[in-house]
């Protein structure tokens, strides 16, 4: 596939040393329903694939829908729809796949028929932490996060590492996260601010409602976000993947 490099052990059971990711949380085109727009953006993806590109940008594309019926979390968000996750060939390529006369002349102008605003205006560079090793599956909960006023950049990355992260995974009942990643926010439009964003991914949905429901872990994370995060700047996605390259194995039980 044109722009698309064979994925390496950089994003799937394992990780590698330095991994570079795009990142966009969009709102849908609302000209259209909620419902029809995963069909609408995987339409999109196709005739991106379809591009003559003069060089390959990503290794993976993970494309996520907003769950439209899980109120698991009661700060998941509602005014987003969609973010997708791609794993770049190197860093230059989150900047370089824009300079493609196929970006500019065909995929800008499409995209305006699938979301709000054209991606460029939402599209974030992040450096990738893998701290537990897993396989992508099918229903992450995607934050993006902004630390609290005050607090140092290299305290805020250094918690979420070292302390945050056992919250989310370590807790009694954290065996349910089959895969946890923290990216590094390198540069972001002015009005996506955040320092942070962080995949929990599950294998289920039955299995990420049964996580959501532990009251006692939601207390301790909402404690410490509400301690280290920005009080309205940050976004809760909870999602369900709807399009995949490479393409996910099935869903079992």
């Amino acid at each position: 596939m044109r722009g698309f490099a064979a994925a390496a052990d950089i994003d799937g059971q394992g990780a590698a040393s330095t991994m570079y990711k795009a990142i966009y949380l969009a709102k849908r085109n609302p000209a259209i329903s909620a419902a029809d727009f995963p069909a609408r953006w995987r339409a999109h993806s196709a005739l991106a694939a379809n591009q003559r590109n003069r060089r390959t940008y990503f290794t993976g594309v993970t494309q996520c829908c907003r769950l439209l019926d899980a109120d698991f979390l009661a700060e998941a968000t509602s005014e987003y729809d969609a973010v997708n996750l791609l794993n770049l060939t190197d860093l230059g390529a989150a900047d370089e796949i824009w300079e493609e006369p196929g970006t500019r002349n065909v995929m800008q102008a499409d995209e305006l028929l699938t979301f709000s605003r054209p991606v460029i205006e939402c599209w974030m560079t992040t450096e990738a932490s893998v701290v537990r090793a897993g396989p992508i599956t099918h229903f992450p909960i995607i934050r993006f996060l902004k630390r609290a006023s005050g607090i140092e950049l290299s305290q805020f990355l250094h918690h979420w590492t070292v302390v945050h992260a056992l919250l989310e995974i370590e807790a009694s009942g954290g065996e349910a996260v089959r895969r946890y990643v923290q990216n590094r926010v390198i540069h972001a439009p002015t009005d996506f601010p955040f320092d942070l964003i962080t995949e929990t991914w599950f294998a289920t949905r039955e299995t990420m409602q049964r996580y959501c429901a532990d009251r006692e872990r939601l207390k301790h994370i909402r404690a410490d976000m509400d301690r280290w995060c920005h009080a309205t700047a940050c976004v809760t996605m909870m999602a369900n993947v709807t399009y995949s390259r490479p393409a996910l194995e099935p869903i079992h039980g």
